[in-house]
């Protein structure tokens, strides 16, 4: 009687519930690798791009702060686009002389390529105003290049790249 029962489908269903066959997993880990094989290079390449795009939204960022602080502490900021050290700084007006509100360098594989303003700064006054339009050009390390476009007058700045607004 035993035998019979082990013969059955029902007890040879009930031997295999307790995990997987050494096939499956084998097939289930080439899957994988070969996914990851597939998508870790397009991350790679993509990298670069992205880390300008980030540059150029925090440059966005340091610009709207610098302009928002003219408007609350009724007296100018100045944005400093140093090309030479790949570095950014809001300087506030204390009197005479600009004092160095805060400063940072670019992230890594971002270079400043261009700046339109007079003297690589801007200066926003008491009313936000910037003392010029100009534009900013970022480049990755893989060639892609981000604008960043101060509209005279008004201040409003737009980012673009590749054609797209970020």
């Amino acid at each position: 009687m035993r035998s019979s029962c082990c013969r059955s489908a029902r007890c040879r269903t009930r031997r295999r519930s307790g995990g997987f066959t050494l096939l499956e997993l084998i097939l289930s880990i080439a899957i994988i690798v070969l996914l990851g094989l597939l998508v870790v290079p397009r991350l790679m390449s993509a990298s670069p791009r992205l880390a300008a795009e980030n540059e150029g939204i925090r440059l966005r960022a340091d610009l709207a702060y610098a302009q928002q602080m003219a408007i609350n502490e009724a007296c100018a900021h100045k944005v400093i686009i140093d090309t030479a050290h790949e570095r950014v700084a809001i300087q506030r007006r204390d009197g005479e002389s600009y004092v160095t509100a805060t400063e940072r360098t670019l992230g890594y594989g971002v270079n400043i390529e261009s700046s339109t303003f007079t003297g690589d700064a801007v200066v926003f006054n008491l009313l936000g105003e910037p003392s010029e339009g100009g534009t900013v050009v970022l480049r990755g390390t893989d060639g892609s290049t981000v604008t960043l476009t101060v509209t005279p007058g008004t201040g409003h700045i737009t980012v673009l790249s590749g054609g797209r607004e970020l």
